[in-house]
């Protein structure tokens, strides 16, 4: 006589509620095979591959009774920047189609150790995937990136934070174009990689007009004028807009070359500030806010990511020109958001909750609409955006 058995629609619910416990879900799984065939998802929807990870995984996919890889929606492929990445040269050409792809991550990786018949199998391997990450990645040129973004023909969001070893600046009218139409982008590079953000920025601004969410980090003022071409050529479209200055950069030059009067339906903008003691601020910064100014369109949502390391900084910013815009610009009368997000370096206990008191203390009539959120993170190394 066999055990009676639960409804498969009770099995699924179960299933479901263990999907943040794998050990468990594996070892249900390994006991009853209907249950394998319902937990795949959940088992094998994200994989991280790791140095010492690639050869176990090789050594699966070989096996003609694998069945996980249509199952694979996240996958991280995770280097490292003390050692040589020749090694992905072997493993990557061995990799099958991941067909359920959806979102792939690269870390830690210097694709100039790659083999251009590598980054073919890359491009093959991954064609599903609509969303791409590259953080912490070394290139030799940007052509390199853009031809990873135009050759997956379904990816709509990118984020990169990338370093170059060759800063030259070459016709970016060589690079491929993007057949497909990007609509999130995130950009950043190392402090050194000038001239080619602004090839990049240039490629973007001929590939696709469909960005309706862009993130832009260490901007320095040389890069602004190509940004700003950029802006205008994504006019209503843009949603939602980030952007991280070097400190150096000043209120006349951005007042100068940023221009966001195409942008009239923009309504979620985000403006990094960074006040470290190490920083030179020669009277109260006032820079970032020039971007304000800039906005022509009534914003629903502004987030402030502050980076600080004592207390006594906050005094660094000029709170009276931020105040003095948010509450008397048109464009801010609907603002429903103001987000302090403040990552913390070398700040504990007490000075942590002083930081947020700080914030609505500068901000008082902004905090009695109930609009203020402060937001207290630590940083986290290794992640780009």
């Amino acid at each position: 006589m066999s055990a009676p058995a639960f409804p498969t629609e009770l099995d699924e619910q179960i299933i479901d509620n263990l999907h943040l416990d794998k050990p468990a879900l594996a070892v249900c799984a390994l006991v009853c095979q209907s249950w394998m065939y319902s937990s795949r998802y959940h088992l094998f929807g994200s994989l991280v591959l790791r140095r010492d990870a690639w050869g176990r995984l090789i050594q699966l996919l070989e096996s003609p009774r694998v069945t996980f890889v249509p199952y694979i929606r996240d996958l991280v492929v995770s280097g490292s920047d003390s050692e040589d990445n020749t090694y992905l040269n072997q493993h990557i050409p061995q990799l099958p189609n991941f067909p359920s792809l959806a979102r792939l991550r690269i870390a830690h990786v210097a694709w100039a150790d790659l083999s251009p018949s590598t980054t073919e199998s890359f491009l093959r391997a991954f064609s599903a995937t609509t969303n791409l990450a590259l953080h912490f990645v070394t290139f030799n040129t940007t052509r390199e990136p853009v031809e990873l973004v135009s050759g997956l023909p379904r990816l709509d969001q990118i984020s990169i934070v990338a370093t170059f070893l060759d800063d030259s600046s070459p016709d970016f009218d060589a690079h491929p174009p993007v057949a497909h139409a990007l609509t999130d982008v995130s950009f950043r590079t190392g402090l050194g990689s000038g001239e080619s953000y602004g090839t990049f920025v240039s490629w973007l601004n001929s590939s696709s007009s469909r960005i309706h969410t862009l993130r832009l980090g260490a901007l320095r003022a040389a890069t602004l004028p190509t940004v700003s071409q950029l802006l205008h050529s994504l006019g209503p479209n843009l949603e939602t807009l980030d952007l991280a200055f070097i400190y150096q950069v000043t209120a006349a030059e951005i007042d100068t070359h940023l221009d966001l009067s195409s942008n009239t339906h923009l309504r979620r903008l985000g403006i990094h500030v960074s006040l470290r003691r190490f920083h030179l601020v020669r009277g109260p910064m006032n820079a970032p806010w020039a971007v304000l100014a800039a906005v022509r369109s009534p914003l629903a949502t502004l987030t402030i990511e502050l980076t600080v390391d004592a207390v006594v900084v906050l005094d660094d910013m000029d709170w009276n020109c931020l105040n003095t815009t948010l509450l008397g610009g048109e464009q801010f009368r609907g603002l429903r958001r103001l987000e302090f997000v403040v990552v913390v370096h070398l700040i504990e206990g007490d000075e942590e909750g002083a930081v947020e008191a700080g914030i609505r203390a500068r901000v008082p009539e902004l905090d009695a609409r109930g609009i203020v959120e402060v937001v207290q993170k630590n940083p986290i190394w290794g992640e780009g955006f």
